[in-house]
Parts: structure tokens; sequence; C-alpha cells
């Protein structure tokens, strides 16, 4: 299937917070983008495209949104409320 890539590069100030915490810099990219009247952005088309050397966003669904671990925790239904690494309370089940 034929694709189009095209390649953002967006800049913001530097600040601790927005390196240390994604849904900031999500926020603040989101802002430069919504506040643009034309997307600057390197475009090339094609049929497929080498490994990216970036991630890649794409429209397809995610094959995966529904899936659960066997212990039935969904990562994607607590994902919005994580900070950092997601470490499980500790069980004793003698």
């Amino acid at each position: 299937m034929k694709k189009i890539r095209a390649t953002l590069t967006i800049e913001v100030p530097y600040s601790n917070e927005l390196m240390n915490y994604g849904k900031k810099l999500d926020k603040e990219l989101r802002k430069v983008i919504d506040n643009t009247d034309f997307l600057n952005c390197k475009v090339v088309a094609g049929e497929s495209f080498g490994p990216p050397d970036i991630p890649v966003l794409t429209l397809d669904a995610d094959p995966y949104s529904n899936r659960a671990r066997p212990d039935g925790f969904e990562f994607r239904k607590i994902q919005d409320n994580l900070r950092g690494m997601y470490i499980p309370e500790y069980k004793d089940e003698t």
C-alpha cells in the first residue's frame, strides 16, 4: 500500500518538566501545531520505507489496543494516570 510519510521538527523552550513528563511535552508540542497556519515538513511518498529511525504515528487502528495480560491488567485503561515506571503492588499470597 502506498503511504505518505511527513517528518516535523518542532522546537519548544527547554524545561526539565517538559523533559521529565511526557504528557506536558505532548501538550506543548500540540500547542505549537495548533497555533500554526501551515505545517512545514519533509514529505516522502512510497510503497515501503526502511525501518524507521524514529517512532512513526499512523491512523491505523492499534491491533493490541484491547490486549490484556493474563492477570487482567490492561495497560491502556490506566495509561493516562501513570507517571514514571509502573510497579505493581505486592500481594503476599502465603
